[in-house]
């Protein structure tokens, strides 16, 4: 297909084609290595119907199954990398670019294929990285309500010196603490008061805005509870209910000391996660930047002169005897100009 290329005639959508124009059956006889460029120029041009001439094959039995399998592949990556772009706030494929043949035929489809699946096997690593940073900031946002939360609980308990303590030494009693969603407060409280049969006390404060659940990724109105009780058989049927209402337990510590600790060590912990969620978004924000430009460019190329309209016709081709690949086709009788100079 040297020299110039020639332009393609307007294209109409081929009801009309059928009842007001002249048809020809077409049929092309071509060497098995001229087969994918010139049926790419077919495809570029849009005027040839092809038939099947291999209507008893299934699609395993043909030929080039392994060729279409793959070319599906691309598009599915295609279409994910599209959702990926979608996704992102400030990042946009950009619209109405043309591309020469010249710029498409510098893409090839087999660096192509390699290149769209380490993209998504990256985008995925990526995504997988940023959701359990999200849940690890998320949970350590509940942990810091509770440690800031729960210390008001106490503010009344006596103080030895310059901590409070609530060891086994000091009181009888045992505690859990944790977050659990608002509107499941009220049977919450029932169940706990019922199943341990009123040997426990609830105590509980509202959170002033909503916070993500870790395990959902929702945000959710939810309240700062303590449960007071004795015994370790009381221990393991709170913990039951608790799990059964989707309640999240953090650990409160005993001493006022080893609270300080642990509330600073949580800010400390919030705060890196926060930079390297930042950090982490960044990136994915340049990766999609680039992505996005170069979609337009992949997409023609898959979809337009790409090789399943190749691989399509060739599984519909039948061979002559002399084992060269012919196809069939329906034309334009006006356009078999056109299809003639796509065979050079």
């Amino acid at each position: 297909m040297d020299g110039d290329m020639m332009p393609a005639p307007k294209k109409s959508n081929w009801g009309s084609l059928f009842r007001s124009e002249d048809m020809v059956l077409l049929g092309l006889y071509f060497d098995r290595a001229a087969a994918e460029q010139t049926v790419h120029e077919l495809g570029r041009i849009g005027l040839v119907e092809l038939i099947d001439l291999n209507p008893h094959y299934s699609p395993f039995q043909r030929t080039f199954a392994a060729d279409v399998k793959r070319c599906e592949e691309m598009q599915r990556r295609l279409r994910f990398l599209y959702q990926q772009v979608e996704g992102l706030d400030g990042v946009f494929v950009p619209d109405g670019e043309e591309y020469s043949r010249e710029t498409l035929q510098v893409v090839r489809l087999d660096d192509l294929d390699s290149h769209l699946g380490q993209l998504e096997a990256n985008l995925n690593q990526m995504n997988v990285q940023e959701e359990a940073l999200h849940l690890q900031m998320n949970e350590r946002i509940e942990h810091k309500y509770v440690l800031e939360i729960c210390a008001t609980f106490f503010s009344d308990v006596p103080r030895s010196g310059a901590t409070f303590d609530l060891g086994e030494s000091r009181t009888m009693l045992n505690f859990i603490t944790g977050v659990v969603q608002r509107e499941k407060l009220p049977a919450f409280e029932r169940l706990l008061f019922r199943a341990t049969k009123g040997n426990c006390h609830l105590k509980f404060n509202d959170l002033l805005k909503p916070v993500i659940d870790p395990h959902t990724g929702e945000s959710m109105d939810k309240a700062v509870f303590v449960v007071f009780f004795s015994g370790e058989t009381v221990r393991t049927k709170i913990t039951k209910i608790c799990n059964a209402f989707g309640a999240n337990l953090y650990p409160f510590p005993f001493s006022h000391n080893s609270q300080m600790t642990m509330y600073n060590e949580c800010r400390a912990r919030l705060n890196d996660l926060e930079n390297v969620t930042i950090t982490t978004r960044r990136q994915k924000v340049e990766t999609l930047s680039e992505i996005a430009a170069k979609l337009p460019l992949w997409s023609e190329k898959v979809h337009q002169i790409f090789r399943k309209i190749g691989v399509d016709a060739a599984t519909m081709a039948s061979k002559t005897r002399e084992q060269l690949p012919r196809i069939a086709g329906l034309l334009r009788k006006s356009c078999l100009p056109y299809a003639q100079f796509a065979e050079l």
